[in-house]
Formats: structure tokens, sequence, C-alpha cells
């Protein structure tokens, strides 16, 4: 695969000096707070200093963030090294598959997509003012040494799901499942209604006959 690892640190501060020239700061501030990808983390204060609104802030930072590495000379890819690489094999530019400003997705303003509902399910009111960002296949940020855990690509979304209990049936099974069914299926073994905004599916494949059989507390609860 044309894998490379991302220069971080160069796209971070690539990414503040664009801003800067954009928005002049005052010594020893900066806009760009950091990178916990798929978020790289924006400085509030900093633009509301310079009267500079959330969407707008991320929406500036996107875009730019899109200019740098689509330029002719961008270089924030790590070089493999020969004995780990074929010669003759020339890894990809470092280019971004999506990007998103947070203040999209708190008013949910993302897609309706597949892609769309993932992001919208890992939002958090907690991440403060940021872009969402995905980079291209097989291109992974975090560190020049190792790749983080998150893509939004089908290859790096694979993940077991174990089960261990007398209630299920001891085996494996190929099925496609996700970590959204665990909940579905645990509150049909405990006979609860599942949370309203539920997308998972019960995997009545792994339970074990139900033969009907209730406790007398369970009982006692239904009779009322």
């Amino acid at each position: 695969m044309p894998s490379v690892g991302i220069k971080s640190g160069a796209v971070l501060k690539a990414l503040e000096e664009a801003l800067n020239k954009k928005w002049p700061i005052k010594k020893g501030d900066k806009y760009v707070l950091g990178g916990e990808f798929p978020y790289i983390q924006l400085n509030q204060q900093a633009f509301e200093a310079a009267h500079v609104s959330e969407l707008e802030a991320e929406t500036a930072a996107a875009a730019e963030l899109e200019a740098l590495l689509a330029a002719s000379d961008a270089n924030y890819g790590v070089k493999s090294t020969k004995a780990a690489v074929p010669a003759d094999r020339v890894a990809d530019p470092v280019g971004l598959g999506s990007v998103y400003p947070v203040a999209k997705m708190r008013a949910g303003e993302i897609p309706d997509t597949e892609l769309g509902r993932r992001i919208m399910h890992s939002y958090s009111p907690y991440v403060g003012w940021a872009i969402w960002l995905n980079f291209s296949a097989f291109q992974f940020p975090g560190s020049e040494t190792g790749a983080t855990h998150y893509s939004s690509f089908a290859y790096d979304r694979h993940v077991p799901l174990d089960f261990y209990g007398a209630m299920f049936v001891p085996g494996t099974y190929h099925d496609r499942v996700a970590p959204v069914d665990i909940a579905a299926t645990f509150a049909s073994i405990l006979r609860v209604n599942q949370p309203s905004s539920i997308e998972g599916h019960v995997l009545t494949q792994v339970l074990r006959p139900d033969n009907g059989s209730m406790t007398t507390a369970t009982k006692r609860g239904s009779a009322k």
C-alpha cells in the first residue's frame, strides 16, 4: 500500500503561520493549540481577541490546511527507508480525505452520509473550537514513528467483538457486527427496553435459546 507517515508537527506549524498571516497575532500567543487527531484544536481566546467567530475561524483553518497540503511544494510526509519500502514504490503526497468545522458538527450540519453519521456519533461538546479531519487513505498522523488509532476508512475500523458468559453460545462468528450492537444485545438479555437512540442490533446468533423462564423478581416487575 502507498502508505506514508505525516509530519504532524510541521503541518501544525504551517497552519499556525498561515492563520497568523491572515490575522496577525500578538507575540507569544498562537491560534493552533495542537493536534489530537481526528481534531486540530484551536485557541478560542486568540480568535475572539481578533474578533473572529468560531465558524469563521474553523472554516478558515480548514481552507488553509487544504491549501497547504495541495501546494506543489508541500512536503509533510515521512520518507521511508529503502529497507522498509521497495525503492521503486512512491508514496502519494499527503492529502485530506475530509475536513469539517466543529461548529457545523455542533449545529448538526454535517452531511447525512455514512461518514457524516460516524462523525456526529463521535462529537463531544468538550472538544471546543477545532476542525475534524481525516487524511487520505493509508496516511497516518500523530508521530513520525507510529500510527494513531483512527481513520474513517473501513480497513482501519476492524475491531473484535467478544461476549463471555453462560447466556452465550461458544463459537466464532463471521457476521458483520459493530460495538453499538453490545447495548442492544445486553438490553435483550436483561429484558429491558433498548435506549431510544440505539442503532445496534440484537445479536441473536450468539445467544442461547430463550426458554421463557423468568426470575420471581422479573415476574413481579412485569405484573406491575
